[in-house]
């Protein structure tokens, strides 16, 4: 199961970049472009909570999967904190990997509140500033 986790994570590493590019942005002083960049970075938190939930799912099946073999592999009696133990241990990089984008979904929520109050202190809604009847 670790191994088909691998590849998962490798496939979301470009996402990952792409993530933390969206809390680098600095958002504009000009309130057109920085609606824009808000819509851009509210899309990008989307994305975030998705791989998020994933993460959450992979974590889940890989702590089940730990738990099995540590029933098996210890004959001796384990307590309950003793197998917690050994689990996170075998889950380490998968936790890692969630707890990285619980982060970073964080940190691009806070990026969209921050551009959301910047827009509000302009005074005006962004459909006026684009013309974007729809928006």
């Amino acid at each position: 199961m670790a191994e088909t986790f691998a590849i998962w994570q490798t496939e979301k590493k470009k996402n990952i970049d792409d993530l933390v590019d969206m809390t680098r942005i600095v958002l504009s002083d000009n309130p057109v472009a920085l609606w824009k960049q808000v819509t851009k970075i509210d899309s990008w938190l989307g994305y975030a909570y998705l791989i998020l939930a994933q993460a959450d799912g992979w974590l889940d099946e890989e702590e089940y999967q730990a738990l099995k073999k540590v029933r098996v592999t210890y004959t001796e009696k384990l307590s309950a904190y003793e197998k917690e133990v050994e689990v996170k241990k075998v889950v380490r990089e998968v936790r890692e990997f969630r707890d990285t984008v619980r982060g970073l979904a964080e940190a691009i929520k806070q990026k969209v509140m921050l551009g959301q109050s910047g827009l509000k202190s302009f005074g005006k809604l962004p459909q006026e500033y684009t013309g974007d009847k729809n928006g």
